[in-house]
């Protein structure tokens, strides 16, 4: 797609918006929207963790299912995120570098933007006051999933692991 569309569609991203407009166009450089079929996975869990498993990713139209597996054992079990009205992915593994937490799979045909982690990581690093920025938005993102969890083990038993 042209820069323009992915700098349009990157502009309307509430995490973004905060941004000056040169700063918005500098990230546009390293994005791409790309389209996902049903049931193919954006992210696998414990994906090791180089330059490609570093990409965030932002669905832009469709939808996902997230689940993460508790455990190695063998009486594991997957569960299920539920998350909340976000549609950011990998910025667990972007933030501390770490394999990704949990695996997302598009439901339906999406299309998804897609932003290169290390660049965007070397932009934060050149551009403190705009890495800042990103950054608190991403935390905020992260405290919303955490409470939207918090709710969630209140209300079922999910870490019983003999179900």
């Amino acid at each position: 797609m042209s820069f323009q569309i992915i700098y349009e569609k990157l502009s309307g991203i509430e995490l973004f918006k905060l941004l000056p407009e040169s700063a918005r166009m500098q990230i546009a450089e390293f994005c791409e929207i790309i389209r996902v079929e049903p049931g193919q996975r954006l992210i696998e869990q414990h994906t090791e963790t180089d330059d490609q498993n570093r990409d965030l990713l932002i669905v832009l139209k469709g939808s996902t299912d997230v689940d993460a597996m508790l455990s190695n054992h063998q009486d594991a079990r997957n569960l299920d995120l539920h998350p909340i009205n976000t549609d950011l992915y990998g910025e667990i593994s972007w933030l501390l570098n770490i394999p990704r937490t949990a695996r997302v799979t598009c439901t339906e045909l999406s299309l998804v933007l897609k932003i290169r982690g290390a660049e965007l990581h070397t932009w934060c690093s050149q551009n403190p006051e705009g890495g800042i920025i990103l950054m608190r938005g991403i935390a905020k993102i992260l405290a919303k999933r955490v409470d939207n969890l918090t709710r969630q083990m209140s209300n079922k038993e999910v870490w019983d692991f003999r179900k």
